[in-house]
């Protein structure tokens, strides 16, 4: 008896570890009306919405994007180009996201993108996973980026973004 109970217990416990883990990943829906394209990665986009804002996005694989009436995979669309849907995440939608024009990497530390802007100061990001770099007419990761590289881009940050002091944008001397 005592046997089938362990089991049980076992079982239960597992069962709510489950249950759990699937609350913890809400699925979050956004409906995208007349929003354009400024940037493609591997499973991630970028929009400026109707409203000006802009908006991040986890893309599930396989997901379709209606375009024009027609529906096309995330590798499909370019910058500039008009989409209209509703995407469905199990990640929340990145907000943190900023326009630069002539900014210099400073340093790249694993996902943490360390830039100077054109007016002196010092911005850190934590750059999503699969988004890509427009540099040169390549596509790069973050880890690719290289101090004194130069980009405009529209930077995302899975978290807020940092203003930094030179000192802490540089990091310690070797």
């Amino acid at each position: 008896m005592s046997r089938k109970f362990i089991v049980l217990s076992v079982l239960a416990v597992v069962a709510l570890a489950f249950a759990v883990t699937a609350q913890a990943q809400t699925l979050v829906t956004q409906t995208i009306t007349q929003a354009t394209v400024v940037s493609v990665g591997d499973n991630f986009l970028v929009l400026k919405m109707a409203d000006g804002t802009y908006k991040g996005f986890d893309v599930p694989a396989g997901f379709l994007f209606d375009q024009a009436g027609t529906k096309v995979p995330l590798s499909a669309l370019k910058p500039g180009q008009a989409v209209t849907d509703t995407i469905t995440t199990t990640e929340p939608v990145v907000e943190h996201i900023e326009e630069v024009n002539a900014v210099t990497v400073v340093r790249v530390v694993d996902r943490y993108l360390t830039v100077q802007l054109a007016d002196g100061t010092y911005h850190r990001y934590f750059v999503p996973k699969g988004y890509r770099f427009d540099v040169d007419g390549k596509k790069l990761s973050v880890s690719k980026l290289q101090p004194g590289m130069k980009l405009s881009a529209t930077i995302v940050s899975e978290k807020e973004i940092m203003t930094l002091t030179e000192v802490e944008a540089k990091g310690p001397k070797s």
